[in-house]
């Protein structure tokens, strides 16, 4: 999903310049982005912190290439899309059509983009990750790709937690006992 991974490079290229304006030059931020609302002296800049959290996610996304959750991105900014045209229904304000008009031509772009290599041979499009059919000849450790970790049972974490402290549990009663040395003495 070469075309869709490269898609969501366009949406960091919007939420870090918009995150960083918001967050440290508001006012500025907002006149570019045709504002004629007052939206105070805090709200900005907690909407510019949210937009840098995005941006680290998103950019996380394309590092880790984590495939499966490009069908989330689509969802959440249809649902962002949803929600800024009712917020310029009620408010009139420019800025909300401004923010629709970026955020609807990165969702047409990761969703055409989707929509074309969804269909693309390999990738098995009936398991809910739309894992690859084939594993990667490159991997190291099957096991910690983000795939992999997506589709593992709920417990499996937990039960590997358990596993290590237990084994470091004896490892250090072992060693105390090898040594001598009781608790008390530390007391």
């Amino acid at each position: 999903m070469r075309w869709t991974r490269l898609s969501l490079f366009y949406v960091a290229g919007y939420l870090l310049p918009a995150g960083v304006g918001l967050l440290f030059a508001p006012q500025i931020a907002l006149r570019l982005l045709l504002s004629d609302g007052d939206y105070g002296n805090i709200f900005p800049p907690l909407a510019g912190m949210f937009l840098l959290g995005l941006f680290i996610i998103v950019v996380q996304l394309i590092r880790l290439r984590a495939e499966f959750l490009y069908q989330t991105t689509i969802i959440v900014r249809g649902f962002f899309c949803v929600c800024l045209g009712s917020f310029y229904y009620i408010s009139r304000d420019p800025l909300f059509l401004v923010m629709l008009g970026i955020v609807a031509f990165g969702l047409l772009l990761t969703a055409s983009c989707y929509a074309v290599e969804h269909k693309t041979p390999g990738i098995d499009h009936r398991t809910a990750g739309w894992r690859l059919k084939k594993k990667p000849s490159l991997s190291l450790n099957p096991d910690a790709s983000p795939a992999a970790l997506a589709h593992r049972p709920l417990g499996a974490g937990l039960a590997s937690f358990v596993r290590l402290f237990v084994m470091y549990a004896c490892e250090w009663r072992s060693a105390a006992s090898i040594a001598k040395c009781d608790a008390k003495s530390y007391v």
